[in-house]
């Protein structure tokens, strides 16, 4: 079959031949679009967050039997385009959880402790900096909402640091809480208990603005909010008025709403998403925001594992054998 992989780095196309040597692909640089399509016989692609799949360029691609994301989300698919032509989609879900965990706690530190400052001010060769003492995690109430592979990692980071553990999810994992020590509360109580609120949710419609201004103002004065999930979970406008109100003390995130209209440039937008690209970017400017630039994931390890995995998929499907995909 015929097989595109987009965006992968050189060290990536490397291992990938080194270890899949029987696997017959062809790379292609930058995000699929409608711009950059691959050839009119692909069968295959694998591509990331930042190739969203549309309806337009699922029809330029008649051949097209299979979509492997290597993300965990699936928000940049139109799924419901690819079930009408029969295009089936497999993802990664779980295999980059200990990087987005682990990202998770060095956003709180590097914020809790004012870490950038104080690299900052070392340089300098200055001590005795009062605006530098920071807070500890010790003692702290954590609410975790999604506590799916990413949101369970956290939690045993958590404990570890001696934290109380919260969790909402629609589908509780109780025999998981019982042993991290977890306890689950409705969404309106953990964000009028948590100190810190991280979230680990996928974006569906379910989720889109779940974090909206009516849930935000229950918050804990002074409770830090951590997106690590999607940015359509929260409403920009709303983190902005509880920020501004002090409700919040910092909004911590790796993700934007519609980020690929970042990357791509904003041309073409309905006023609804021309109002969201205005607010984030007003998000990302506010002075207590700390916004990277989804690189939660981006660890060599959680690579390697997706890579290897999106590879098996790919050579399980080849040979007619079963996967797991989401449609």
């Amino acid at each position: 079959m015929q097989t595109t992989f987009f965006g992968l780095s050189k060290a990536q196309k490397i291992w990938l031949k080194a270890n899949f040597a029987g696997l017959k692909v062809r790379f292609q640089t930058g995000s699929l679009s409608i711009d950059n399509l691959p050839p009119q016989g692909t069968e295959i692609i694998s591509i990331h967050s930042d190739s969203p799949v549309t309806q337009e360029i699922l029809k330029r691609l008649p051949k097209l039997k299979l979509i492997v994301t290597r993300t965990a989300g699936v928000d940049h698919i139109d799924l419901a385009a690819c079930h009408r032509l029969n295009v089936a989609v497999a993802n990664n879900a779980g295999l980059n959880s200990i990087a987005v965990a682990e990202f998770t706690f060095g956003m709180l530190l590097t914020y809790q402790r004012h870490i950038n400052k104080g690299l900052t001010v070392g340089r300098q060769l200055k001590f005795n900096d009062e605006s530098l003492i920071g807070t500890e995690l010790f003692g702290k109430t954590i609410g975790i909402v999604g506590t799916g592979a990413i949101g369970s990692h956290v939690a045993r980071i958590a404990k570890g640091f001696g934290m109380e553990i919260l969790g909402y999810d629609t589908k509780k994992n109780l025999s998981n809480a019982q042993r991290l020590g977890m306890k689950y509360l409705g969404l309106k109580q953990l964000v009028q208990k948590a100190d810190i609120i991280t979230l680990h949710i996928p974006a569906t419609p379910l989720t889109e603005q779940l974090f909206n201004r009516t849930l935000l103002s229950h918050v804990k004065p002074g409770a830090v909010l951590v997106n690590m999930a999607r940015g359509s979970v929260v409403e920009p406008k709303a983190v902005l008025h509880v920020l501004d109100k002090g409700l919040l003390s910092a909004y911590l995130a790796d993700v934007v709403q519609n980020e690929y209209q970042f990357r791509s440039g904003a041309i073409h937008l309905s006023t609804k998403d021309r109002l969201i690209l205005k607010f984030q970017r007003q998000l990302a400017k506010h002075p207590n925001t700390f916004l990277t630039p989804h690189i939660a994931h981006a660890t060599e390890e959680s690579s390697e594992r997706i890579l290897r995995n999106t590879a098996k998929m790919i050579q399980q499907f080849e040979r007619g054998k079963k996967i797991t995909v989401i449609l």
